[in-house]
């Protein structure tokens, strides 16, 4: 098959997703040829050198900074705070940074109709859509009128239907204000609120113009009939197994362990909880490999200083590391005792998998993705969101080396006999052939 490729994705899992689907496409010997916005994040695992062609669209776009939730303060910033107060200073932020949001998506919608275009014209067989950084659902879906379309998200409709926006007091970044109160409420910042709902009605009607969607797992598909009506086809990812594996034998340490985005939605700070449960003189380290942890200015982000002070205030040892290689990502798999994983709803958890074939057993929140991944009691554990129960089972397997090595072991063939990418990537091509007999 001929197969033009498209994404917008940032590095983490997702992208990891499609790095391994367009190499094991390309080896088992499909053309890939990739068409790519010229923002699409290409210095994380890179697919180039899988593609038969490889062209990007547009200039590189101006920069909006993240989300004003997550974003800290300039010296700019701290000085109109003073001046104009806290809640007319938020307001002003909200409404400026949703205007540049909108330029930067109709720009991007630009790129896309020209990628669309491109792909009609050329002799593809048919277009592999993985999601967009800010669309979800990349607006090329909407533009193809020749070329049939296969979507993958690894994500659902979070952002106005779940998160931020009607979360705790717990999950807040910033430091709580009477403003930032009602903006949870949805009763004084119609602004803040009018941008993600406006990105999740474009991804459901992108969406619903796809000739066959895929998701990661069952709750990623429920999530989407709820909220557009589309009814995916579920597609399992993989894992490595041959590169993450434990060292036989090898001593591992007293130290929990986490991997994600340091962003309120992962839920480190529950972690934290969990651990200050467990008495100090049984209390592991705990490490976490991510990023978004520095403001790359030699400071930290506002959720990194949440984080470490939290850390500090319990009695948590808190080591925490940036953008590692995937060497590194391996070496801590195979040095820590115990996975964590908490985070809010996430639809599948690539980690778990590499943890789990690392031979590291999991203790996760018995909610969305890990479900359907971790056995209960044989790969690792599924606990109620609770911090003293959550630090129990992390205890259990620190303290009980038999059940833990029967866990590791358990783990790891669970990995090697479900969830390799040789299996993924074969019932996908199932699904692309089917996909261009339907055409």
């Amino acid at each position: 098959m001929k197969i033009a490729i498209v994404h917008n994705t940032a590095p983490g899992g997702s992208k990891r997703a499609l790095f391994e689907h367009v190499r094991g496409l390309a080896t088992r010997g499909h053309r890939i040829d990739a068409y790519l916005p010229v923002e699409a994040e290409e210095r994380y695992l890179p697919i180039r050198e899988y593609c038969h062609s490889y062209r990007e669209y547009g200039d590189a776009p101006a920069s909006v900074g993240g989300s004003p939730l997550t974003n800290g303060e300039s010296g700019l910033r701290r000085r109109l705070r003073r001046l104009l107060g806290p809640d007319v200073n938020d307001l002003l932020r909200d409404y400026f940074w949703v205007r540049r949001q909108r330029s930067r998506a109709q720009a991007l919608a630009e790129r896309y109709r020209q990628i669309a275009d491109d792909i009609d014209r050329s002799d593809a067989d048919l277009a592999y859509i993985h999601q967009c950084n800010l669309r979800l659902v990349p607006d090329v879906v909407r533009f193809l009128k020749r070329v049939p379309s296969v979507v993958y998200i690894n994500d659902t409709l979070r952002r106005a239907h779940e998160w931020v926006a009607e979360t705790a007091t717990d999950y807040d970044a910033l430091t709580e204000t009477r403003f930032r109160r009602k903006r949870r409420g949805r009763i004084a910042t119609p602004i803040f609120h009018a941008w993600p709902e406006e990105e999740d009605r474009a991804a459901a009607d992108n969406l619903r113009r796809a000739g066959t969607v895929l998701v990661n797992s069952y709750y990623s598909r429920e999530a989407f009939l709820r909220t557009t009506g589309v009814s995916a086809r579920v597609l399992y990812l993989g894992t490595d197994t041959e590169f993450f594996r434990p060292i036989p034998d090898a001593p591992r340490a007293r130290e929990v362990l986490s991997v994600g985005a340091l962003r309120p939605e992962k839920r480190h700070e529950f972690v934290v909880d969990a651990l200050a449960t467990i008495p100090s003189e049984s209390r592991p380290s705990f490490r976490i490999l991510g990023y978004g942890l520095s403001d790359g200015k030699g400071g930290w982000t506002v959720n990194s200083q949440r984080l470490r002070q939290r850390a500090d205030s319990a009695g948590v040892h808190l080591i925490i590391e940036e953008e590692v290689s995937d060497d590194r990502l391996r070496d801590a798999y195979r040095n820590a005792s115990v996975f964590a994983f908490a985070p809010y709803l996430e639809p599948f958890g690539l980690v778990v998998l590499e943890a789990m074939a690392s031979g590291l057993p999991v203790v996760a929140l018995r909610e969305a993705g890990p479900r359907e991944t971790i056995r209960d009691g044989e790969t690792g554990f599924l606990t109620d969101a609770r911090p003293e129960v959550f630090g129990r089972a992390l205890l259990h397997l620190l303290d009980d080396g038999e059940r833990a090595a029967a866990m590791r072991q358990a783990a790891r063939q669970d990995m090697i006999d479900r969830w390799t990418w040789n299996r993924s990537v074969g019932e996908l091509e199932e699904v692309l052939t089917g996909a261009l007999g339907s055409r």
